[in-house]
């Protein structure tokens, strides 16, 4: 029987990863292999700032893993997979920091149908803004055409008071 395979990337989303949802990450994906495997199995593998990557045997360890500032958690892949189906998803470990999830398996409506709930879920991680550099920049263009506008607003109706100050 022919694989059927779909996986979606979050580049522009900034996410914000607690225990709860991770867990919540977790549950979703045993939920979803338990329609066709009776005993799923996760792996984990974690990225560190400090490049060092390491694969914790259970969700209770990683989250044992103190997150300080000079060893913080960059990355987190999670990993399901059986003969039948493989579910992954990849937390902050895809280019410029963003994330994926990609389901593969024989039945085409599990596939669909695990990718809306991983997908759901990944969504709630998801925070208001995007990443920072586009709200700075977007921010820096906009003040700056109000600076201007301002200017030219005050020469048309001011400008003998702004002549005669001028040295």
């Amino acid at each position: 029987m022919a694989k059927a395979r779909i996986s979606k990337s979050y580049q522009s989303w900034s996410m914000l990863v607690d225990e709860q949802e991770l867990r919540r990450i977790c549950d979703e994906m045993e939920t979803s292999f338990k329609k066709i495997n009776p005993t799923p199995c996760l792996t984990f593998q974690v990225l560190l700032s400090d490049s060092l990557t390491y694969s914790p045997k259970s969700i209770d360890e990683l989250l044992k893993e103190e997150n300080s500032r000079n060893r913080a958690i960059t990355g987190i892949e999670i990993t399901g997979g059986a003969v039948e189906a493989r579910i992954s998803v990849r937390i902050g470990l895809e280019a410029h920091g963003g994330s994926s999830v990609t389901v593969e398996g024989d039945d085409r409506q599990w596939v669909y149908v695990t990718l809306s709930a991983m997908e759901d879920r990944i969504k709630r991680l998801r925070q208001w803004h995007p990443k920072s550099r586009v709200w700075g920049t977007g921010a820096f263009i906009g003040g700056l055409a109000c600076l201007i506008w301002v200017m030219f607003q005050a020469t048309e109706k001011y400008p003998a008071q702004l002549l005669a100050t001028a040295p």
